[in-house]
């Protein structure tokens, strides 16, 4: 189980994901906004992006797959029935949440992490797996 930590005004998250590895840690790092990160797509056959240079002192390295990160997007301030209602009303809200990005196309976590400006929050918090030898 990975607490993640939302930032101010929100509640942690607690996560379980099924490992990819058969031996591997699970660890979240945060990034101030903006931010620099080498990821890039899945090889072929495997179900995360992956890491291609190393981040900050500590944090991520080459190989460690990008299983979730936070991000932003449009939702309804209400639910049910009265959402329709209340979009028509200007009460679509921007949100943050928690996008996995196993198994996800390329141009959705990327879009999830690009979500994460300035003008929305000053942080992005992100959740690697790492293999153990």
């Amino acid at each position: 189980m990975i607490e993640l930590p939302l930032g101010e005004g929100y509640e942690p998250v607690k996560l379980q994901f099924k490992p990819i590895f058969a031996r591997s840690k699970f660890f979240v790092t945060t990034y101030d906004v903006p931010f620099s990160l080498n990821v890039g797509p899945a090889p072929k056959g495997f179900p995360a992006p992956v890491v291609k240079k190393a981040g900050k002192a500590g944090a991520e390295e080459p190989g460690d797959a990008l299983r979730a990160c936070t991000s932003w997007s449009q939702g309804f301030a209400a639910a049910g029935i009265t959402s329709d209602i209340f979009s028509f009303a200007g009460n679509v809200k921007v949100r943050k949440s928690v996008f996995d990005c196993t198994m996800a196309p390329w141009d959705a976590v990327v879009t999830a992490l690009t979500s994460n400006t300035a003008e929305r929050t000053d942080s992005v918090t992100l959740i690697f797996e790492r293999e153990l030898e």
